[in-house]
């Protein structure tokens, strides 16, 4: 095990909890980064033109602090890397479907939008979307 040199003049329960989290999110980044699978359901979530490295890096940071925390005080008997990469590829599923879920509702909400000019109006009757002149379906 490394030690990391800031953790040096921290208490010892402090200094462990800082060692376990850089442990927890250096496998994390690895697994996500490093398996190709992982990488493409993450970049599907997570999309590159859309995010930018910081935000996905706050998402790995967000995973680290949940597995953290959902483990606080647990003694480790050889589990943890099974453990953890169990927990990578359910949390990142969960992306996933919602993802799905609120894509679909997009594509759904779009089909209610009626053609008016130059902007179509909401579902809603109020809202102006203005865009491109829509024709309508014969």
């Amino acid at each position: 095990m490394i030690v990391l040199p800031f953790t040096a003049g921290l208490p010892s329960e402090k200094a462990e909890g800082v060692q376990s989290f850089a442990e927890t999110l250096a496998f994390i980044t690895a697994e996500v980064y490093g398996t190709p699978e992982t990488y493409a359901l993450f970049t599907k979530v997570y999309k590159e033109d859309e995010t930018g490295l910081l935000e996905r890096l706050n998402v790995l940071i967000d995973w680290a602090n949940q597995f953290e925390i959902k483990n606080l005080g647990r003694v480790w008997d050889g589990e943890w890397m099974d453990e953890l990469d169990q927990f990578i590829q359910q949390t990142l599923m969960a992306d996933v479907e919602f993802e799905e879920q609120a894509q679909a509702e997009y594509e759904e909400a779009k089909k209610n939008i009626v053609a008016a000019g130059n902007y179509r109006i909401a579902a809603d009757g109020k809202t102006k979307l203005y865009d491109y002149p829509i024709k309508k379906k014969k």
